[in-house]
This record gives C-alpha cells, sequence and structure tokens, in this order.
C-alpha cells in the first residue's frame, strides 16, 4: 500500500473517474484570530495491491499546533479487494470539511490514517 497523494485544497471534483484538486495550499493567511475557514477539502490517494488485505478503513485528523487532536472524521471503509482483478487497485478518499475554525495562529498538523494507523501528514499554517 502506497499514499501517493495527500493534500488540502478548496475543492475537489470527480467527473468519469478523473480527480480534479482546485487551489492546492499549505498556509492561510488571516486578518483575525480565531479563524473560520469556509470549506477544506482533504485528499488523499492510495495505490492497492492484492496483498494488501481485503478492506480497510479511512480517517482523517486535524491536530493544533500544541499536538492536540482537534478534529478527527468518521472512518470510510474501502472498496472489499477480494473483488478487484487488476494487479493494483487506486483509490481516492477525498473529505470536504466546513466551517473549520482555527483559534489560534500556528502550524496544524493534518494526518490521514489507515485502519487506525497515521499513514500521511501535512502541515497547514494560519498565519
Amino acid at each position: 500500500m502506497n499514499l501517493d497523494v495527500f493534500v488540502v485544497c478548496d475543492r475537489i471534483e470527480n467527473a468519469n473517474g478523473k480527480v480534479s484538486l482546485f487551489g492546492i495550499y499549505e498556509s492561510i493567511l488571516t486578518t483575525s484570530i480565531p479563524s473560520v475557514h469556509p470549506t477544506l477539502s482533504l485528499f488523499a490517494r492510495l495505490r492497492l495491491s492484492r496483498n494488501d488485505g481485503q478492506q480497510h478503513f479511512y480517517s482523517f485528523k486535524i491536530f493544533y499546533p500544541n499536538g492536540k487532536l482537534m478534529m478527527d472524521t468518521n472512518e470510510v471503509p474501502s472498496v472489499n479487494l477480494s473483488s478487484i482483478d487488476e494487479e493494483t487497485y487506486i483509490t481516492g478518499i477525498p473529505m470536504t470539511l466546513d466551517n473549520v475554525k482555527f483559534p489560534v495562529q500556528g502550524r496544524y498538523s493534518l494526518c490521514f490514517f489507515v485502519d487506525n494507523n497515521k499513514f500521511g501528514e501535512i502541515p497547514l499554517f494560519i498565519r
């Protein structure tokens, strides 16, 4: 199992199997704190093989600059890999969060979990 892509962006569109990511960023410039960001989209793309097991569960977590948990999304199940004929399978996991409140400036950690194990991490700077 490989994590090909993990980004934060403004919007995700999926049309006919083609994923488009709009407004990829790693910093949000604010005029005041606390700040509420209207839409925050997270996207992870995994490449799996038949050897990776039958099914997995995915979630995203956001951590405050002090390392404490800010937000935890519900787990999303994968497709059952035993029904896949190809050698590898690519899956995209999108998550859109509305009205995300950032109470302090600093470096937030956006994390992607597979089966409750951290699989990827990217920073988000609130300035």
